[in-house]
């Protein structure tokens, strides 16, 4: 503690006593200007890293497997919010302690670790929060992590940043800038909980939602597979959803021309020759493994305009269904690749009209 008027400290000490509180002398420190405090040093004018820990940083032995890598950036870790874009920096590290990646050390590695060290080695000061005026999170998003910053009256109060995780790779600009939003008030809620706060992002990036739905995966080469998109017919009006199992795309076909900018051309089968081979790019989903390797499915009937008819197998239930001037007969339908679960109602007269062979064995109980 210090403090340039005894007075303070003789309150201190009354308040102790008055609230039967007590202070191990042995670990009490009084007129310090500044004061060591778990691996940070606290002075007057804010936070700094504790340079004993830095020392052990900079003299830290050759990283030679993925549990030496996990040690140091544990240590390191510890000083993440003095640095700005922590994650970021030590990516390449972080990917070696990965099971599914090979331990092999490179340039970039060796750049991670020098920067991290650089970085410690001039860490800001960070300052503490007084009062709640002026308190204001920064905080952006990139396809490679999230990062904020607290701020008070324009001065640094910590640095905050992560990489993003598998599925968040797939998001749209604009949900990652929410994303980056949440992130950055769960990190700093211990300051803000309570106090109102002035939040910035990145006010552009709903003008990118259209070009990132555009531009993801709209482009192929000539000699990739594709799947072809198809479309069902149902001859009958169904009550139900549709199954989850039925398909959607048929394929894989490669391409064996670009038609301009938007339109491929495929090498179809003879069961398709009736059909036109160039199809444009929103009907196409690119094939992402080897395709002999991949099982053929059943066989489907697909007409000249890229349908097929869902089939019927199977009535597994009746009900009459009774409305206020008639009553409407409905039979239960299983179709094909769905589970009995995805059974549909559908009018039983239709059902005569376009699927009599499924009523053959006679009229279903009620």
């Amino acid at each position: 503690m210090y403090t340039p008027n005894a007075s303070h400290l003789k309150i201190l000490l009354q308040t102790l006593r008055d609230k039967e509180l007590y202070a191990k002398f042995s670990k009490c420190e009084f007129w310090h200007e500044s004061v060591a405090f778990l691996g940070h040093v606290v002075f007057g004018d804010g936070i700094r890293v504790d340079t004993q820990k830095i020392e052990a940083v900079h003299n830290w032995p050759r990283l030679t497997s993925p549990t030496d890598i996990r040690s140091f950036l544990g240590l390191a870790g510890y000083y993440r919010r003095f640095i700005e874009e922590f994650s970021s920096i030590s990516s390449p590290l972080t990917k070696l302690t990965q099971k599914t990646v090979k331990f092999q050390w490179s340039e970039a590695c060796e750049k991670s670790l020098q920067e991290l060290k650089t970085r410690l080695t001039i860490a800001p000061v960070l300052n503490l929060p007084v009062g709640t005026q002026g308190i204001v999170v920064y905080c952006d998003a990139s396809r490679v992590g999230l990062g904020c910053v607290l701020m008070q009256n324009g001065k640094i109060i910590a640095y905050a940043s992560r990489q993003l995780k598998v599925h968040e790779k797939n998001y749209p600009t604009h949900d990652l800038e929410l994303v980056v939003i949440v992130f950055a008030l769960k990190i700093c809620r211990h300051y803000l909980y309570g106090f109102p706060v002035d939040g910035f992002t990145d006010h552009k990036s709903k003008a990118n939602v259209v070009a990132d739905a555009l531009n993801r995966d709209l482009e192929f080469e000539v000699d990739d597979w594709v799947y072809l998109k198809v479309s069902p017919i149902k001859g009958v009006m169904r009550f139900g959803k549709k199954g989850k199992l039925s398909p959607r795309y048929i394929g894989p076909y490669k391409i064996s021309k670009r038609i301009g900018n938007v339109a491929y051309e495929l090498e179809l089968p003879q069961k398709l020759a009736a059909v036109h081979p160039v199809f444009h790019i929103s009907m196409l989903k690119k094939c992402m493994v080897d395709p002999s390797l991949i099982i053929p499915t059943e066989v489907i009937d697909i007409n000249d305009s890229l349908s097929y008819e869902e089939i019927p197998i199977q009535i597994v239930d009746r009900q009459v269904r009774k409305l206020r001037t008639k009553e409407v007969a409905l039979v239960k339908v299983l179709w094909r690749n769905q589970f009995v679960e995805e059974a549909t109602w559908e009018v039983e007269e239709d059902m005569k009209k376009r699927y009599p062979h499924l009523f053959e064995f006679g009229e279903i109980p009620n």
